[in-house]
């Protein structure tokens, strides 16, 4: 519902209604001189030329009608200082009216914002072997207010994260990473961390605080926990400025002196709606521009509005079957590469994603698909047929049953399938059947940990944003590690460790692109498909490219008609 409120307009006509009375009177008077004078003797008459009438003054053009579009979120932040505030709603509304020296797009490509650019090794902006980043900020970039935004806000940031006089969640990654911040002019900094950081593209100043609102909070009561500013952040410097709670509602209204110039958007109002269904009647029935739907959440059906537009948006998950590895408690058969490769060349991918979400899931070859960090030519390589890989590894059916055996044992696996709101049922029977024509048995059940041998789930990395995902180091394949399929090699481990300790973008995808190489020949995971939110949008709202971590990353582009 892209609302417009039209400013008053003045009374058509008035002023030239005024002007006609006026020429009538006067030739009123004109007429009985006339007569006057004819009774009377005819005088030397001495006229004066009539002035003309000034034109009258037109009304002024009224002022465009406010675009406003109404957003619902399944929760709004109680703290709008993103210090504090560490929950999904928090994170991506700071990007509404805090401007960052980066933004991520959906596939966690980094775009400068303040910065002037993106640090790289080839222009020296990385240097001192990965642990120093020389960041430069636009001159041209101001406040809401008209301040201009500089290095000491950069400073400032750094500090109040630091100082243990504010209460905050969570000092990552400042503490313990950055070991000191420098101002090396105006609009320079430089940091130094202790060691080389990947992640900064997604952890590093997110959002800058201003100095010359904040600082004085500060000096006065000693701490931020209670600044005015938390709750009504009127000096901002992103797209949009606080403007009011308005009931349940946050209004933000547009930033003229953005630095990318002011959004076409006017005013963006902000809902607080838990339950999916609600919020996508709210779509369809016009009382809302723009609302998620975010995996694995659904409602009873997304069709039959023409007025209603489905974005899928990446979510950073991919579902995946991840295979135990563990010796001690997997079937011996997945100590083979031949047969954990036969279990992914099996699997028709277009089908499973097409039955788990249909709408919502495309086919994947990678844990990082859709991002910046998959190799492109990944999808395009051949792979060999998974009759052929088992005969290779000896497996083979010699009782004529269907299920292969090697040495008597059969080729049956403990299928782990978790319940969840999407169709993993659906998805065990389409595997199952898919594995049973090449000579894999299945038993499918609700398995711990330690209980399956091939086990279907979907998480984002770790470190989502960051592609970093220490799960499968061997460290983590121990008990009580984050590593449940039992995943260790040592090649593995040296690329997983390389990547988290290198800065620059290109390099570190070089190794992440490795490392999908390597998955192919070893196969300690199979990779099935991308999962997508999907966002709710009305038509007349065009130019958005939400995505889960930031949907707002490109705010000031949208049109709303």
């Amino acid at each position: 519902m892209i609302r417009s409120r039209t400013a008053a307009r003045r009374e058509p006509g008035r002023v030239g209604r005024a002007i006609s009375w006026r020429l009538g009177l006067w030739a009123g008077w004109g007429i009985l001189a006339v007569a006057l004078v004819g009774c009377a003797a005819a005088p030397v008459l001495t006229t004066t030329p009539v002035q003309p009438l000034p034109s009258p003054t037109p009304s002024p053009d009224p002022p465009p009608p406010a675009r406003e579009i109404v957003v619902a979120l399944p929760a709004l932040p109680e703290n709008l200082n993103p210090l504090y505030d560490r929950s999904w709603s928090a994170r991506i509304l700071s990007d509404l009216f805090l401007a960052g020296l980066w933004r991520l797009d959906g596939r966690l490509t980094p775009y400068p914002d303040l910065a002037s650019g993106v640090p790289a090794k080839a222009d020296g902006t990385i240097s001192g072997g990965g642990r120093v980043l020389t960041v430069r900020l636009r001159p041209e970039a101001t406040w809401s207010d008209g301040q201009p935004i500089t290095a000491d806000d950069l400073l400032f940031t750094y500090e109040m994260i630091k100082s243990e006089a504010n209460s905050l969640p969570s000092r990552f990654p400042y503490l313990p990473f950055v070991e000191s911040l420098t101002l090396l002019d105006s609009h320079t900094v430089e940091v130094r961390f202790a060691r080389s950081f990947a992640p900064w593209p997604s952890t590093l100043f997110p959002y800058v605080l201003p100095r010359h609102v904040l600082e004085p909070v500060f000096q006065q009561a000693g701490t931020l926990d209670r600044a005015v500013w938390n709750r009504m952040p009127t000096v901002t410097s992103g797209p949009f400025v606080f403007a009011a709670v308005d009931g349940s509602d946050l209004v933000f209204e547009a930033n003229p002196r953005y630095w990318q110039g002011q959004p076409a958007v006017d005013r963006i109002r902000l809902w607080a709606i838990p339950d999916p269904q609600a919020r996508w009647e709210g779509v369809v029935a016009g009382e809302i521009d723009l609302a998620p739907l975010l995996w694995p959440e659904s409602v009873g059906t997304v069709g039959g509005s023409a007025e209603v537009r489905l974005v899928k948006a990446p979510s950073g998950r991919v579902e995946t079957l991840l295979l135990n590895l563990d010796p001690r408690t997997g079937h011996p058969a997945l100590q083979q590469e031949e047969v954990r490769r036969a279990i992914g060349a099996a699997l028709d991918r277009e089908r499973i994603c097409q039955t788990l979400a249909p709408g919502q899931a495309d086919p994947a070859a990678s844990l990082w698909a859709g991002t910046m960090f998959e190799d492109p030519g990944l999808r395009s390589l051949p792979s060999t047929a998974a009759e052929v890989l088992l005969e290779q590894a000896g497996w083979r059916d010699e009782d004529g049953d269907g299920v292969r055996e090697r040495d008597g044992m059969e080729l049956v696996l403990r299928y782990a399938v978790p319940a969840s709101e999407v169709n993993r049922a659906g998805v065990q029977v389409a595997v199952t059947e898919m594995l049973g024509q090449v000579g894999i048995g299945l038993v499918a059940g609700n398995l711990e940990a330690g209980e399956w041998d091939l086990a279907e789930w979907a998480e984002p990395p770790v470190g989502y944003p960051d592609p970093d995902d220490p799960r499968w180091l061997c460290v983590e394949a121990q008990p009580g590690g984050l590593n449940r399929a039992g995943v260790c090699d040592e090649e593995l481990d040296r690329l997983l460790y390389a990547q988290a300790e290198t800065p620059d973008l290109d390099e570190r995808a070089a190794l992440f692109y490795a490392m999908e190489d390597l998955n192919r020949e070893r196969a300690w995971w199979v990779p099935l498909c991308q999962i997508y939110d999907l966002w709710l949008v009305r038509e007349g709202l065009s130019g958005l490219h939400p995505w889960r971590e930031n949907p707002f990353w490109n705010v000031e582009e949208w049109i709303a008609e």
